[in-house]
């Protein structure tokens, strides 16, 4: 008799704070975040037992908190399967080793293909490593291509891409912050090695400026934590740091600082463990954000994987109603 998986069903645009809320990632202890998971959607403890998620579009929207997935496989959730996935949640549940499946899509890219094999992007970059294994070239035929799409081609040392495609892009600016910083030096050391460095300090910057006020909410010594052994990460490695100015007071916001201290121009490939990071796109490069396996990897390789995107027309009519403004039609964009 065959015995059919338990399957936990949700529609459409299913976000990571529907996944794992926010006040839950002061750690990135599995067995802790599998509690959390879709508490506020199904209750506290209720997603061990299921074996598989079918939803709608777009899950995983919202921040790039490699949490969400870490949390979902903890759970032991075997396959998601989903009309589509959020860009950032796809690559971190892939960086991982969470099986996801698209609807009516057969996955025949390479990239990805290779990355599946070798068991995670971490293997796949050990491997790489040695010189056991290399990155899939572009096999996309002479086109025209957008400005995104020439810099992914010059940034992957491909002469051509095309949307859809996965590429591996040289990164020219590492961005992370205290919610993430410590979880990724982690990865960083427990896979590259305790001596590790950054493929290129000049290259990094870290900024306090998310959980350092969290005590003034709620107490949580985790928080605290995560902003110190940021800060002990940036002064062994030698990277750019933005710290407190004073107790609770950031030196400003990350993807404000960047900008205004002259690491942002036109031409550059940019990653940031922020879904905000894209942001920097306004002047002229390719941004992104990205999980805590990505950075660690890129911290390592200087390099990241990334889905060649597509060029969208959003055309807006009529007058906005009141108390509505651009950031909330960008969210419901996309989201």
């Amino acid at each position: 008799m065959t015995i059919e998986p338990k399957v936990l069903i949700f529609g459409d645009d299913i976000n990571t704070d529907d996944i794992i809320p926010a006040k839950r990632c002061t750690t990135a202890d599995p067995e802790y975040l599998k509690q959390y998971a879709f508490e506020h959607l199904i209750g506290e403890g209720n997603l061990v037992g299921y074996e598989e998620i079918e939803a709608g579009r777009n899950f995983g929207c919202g921040s790039s908190r490699e949490n969400a997935p870490i949390a979902i496989k903890a759970a032991g959730i075997k396959k998601i399967r989903a009309l589509s996935f959020a860009e950032i949640f796809y690559r971190n549940s892939i960086n991982i080793g969470l099986t996801l499946e698209v609807y009516s899509q057969p996955n025949n890219n390479p990239v990805v293909e290779a990355i599946v094999r070798a068991g995670g992007l971490i293997p796949f970059n050990q491997k790489r490593q040695k010189g056991e294994i290399s990155v899939p070239l572009s096999s996309t035929y002479a086109r025209a291509m957008t400005l995104t799409e020439k810099l992914l081609a010059r940034a992957s040392g491909n002469a051509y891409v095309q949307p859809g495609e996965m590429v591996f892009a040289k990164v020219d600016l590492a961005m992370s912050h205290d919610a993430v910083a410590a979880p990724v030096a982690d990865v960083f050391y427990q896979n590259f090695g305790e001596e590790a460095k950054l493929w290129d300090a000049s290259r990094v910057v870290l900024v306090a400026d998310h959980f350092i006020q969290v005590n003034d909410v709620r107490v949580d010594p985790k928080a605290t934590s995560l902003y110190s052994e940021m800060v002990q990460f940036a002064r062994s490695q030698g990277c750019h740091l933005f710290d407190m100015v004073s107790p609770g007071e950031a030196a400003g916001i990350c993807h404000v600082l960047l900008p205004e201290k002259g690491f942002i121009h036109p031409g550059i490939i940019v990653a940031g463990t922020d879904s905000h990071t894209c942001t920097y796109g306004a002047f002229g490069c390719f941004s992104t954000g990205v999980g805590t396996t990505d950075m660690a990897n890129i911290f390592a390789m200087g390099d990241m994987w990334v889905q060649v995107p597509p060029t969208l027309l959003f055309r807006l009519e009529g007058t906005l109603p009141k108390y509505i403004a651009a950031k909330d039609i960008i969210l419901f964009r996309a989201c």
